[in-house]
């Protein structure tokens, strides 16, 4: 399988989506944005949904949903889900077909953008603490923002860079 756009690399797609999110989270008032998306056998993903973390509430419930709903926010989140699905198709073939994760998503800061091979759906419950403790790390297609309180979710070792995705299946 091919992946979208032939040209664009996944870290191209992951540069746009921190364009386009970087508008969105200020608007919001939160520091931490998540796009995710069912990932239905034998298609791409399926309805992304986007959600946001403002670093005040639990991070046992810290995700809390944006809609597309017209106004001024809705040409830029009408571009962050565009995005969004084109970098998840990019990364679901990393996964074999027979070992297809239910949902994925990546994270956000607006700067960086980064998922998570061992637990891709952000919206599970305990993923960010998980991240926030160590207990997984995070694969960065672009590091946060270095003054950003997620760049610890960026391991400095190369395990957890793009070089890691090479250690998925392809097909």
């Amino acid at each position: 399988m091919e992946l979208p756009g032939e040209t664009a690399t996944l870290v191209d797609m992951a540069r746009a989506i921190a364009a386009h999110a970087g508008p969105v989270l200020s608007s919001s008032g939160s520091t931490l944005l998540t796009l995710s998306a069912t990932t239905p056998p034998g298609a791409d993903p399926g309805r992304i949904d986007l959600a946001c973390w403002d670093g005040r509430t639990p991070v046992s419930a810290p995700w809390r949903p944006l809609a597309i709903r017209g106004g001024s926010d809705t040409p830029a989140l009408t571009a962050l889900e565009q995005s969004g699905r084109l970098l998840l198709a990019g990364l679901l073939p990393r996964w074999p077909a027979n070992a297809r994760p239910p949902s994925i998503g990546i994270v956000t800061d607006g700067h960086g953008v980064a998922f998570s091979p061992d637990h891709p759906s952000p919206g599970s419950a305990g993923w960010l603490g998980w991240q926030l403790g160590g207990a997984c790390a995070v694969t960065t297609l672009l590091p946060f923002a270095p003054t950003s309180r997620w760049a610890r979710l960026t391991a400095p070792d190369d395990q957890n860079t793009l070089n890691g995705l090479l250690l998925f299946n392809r097909h």
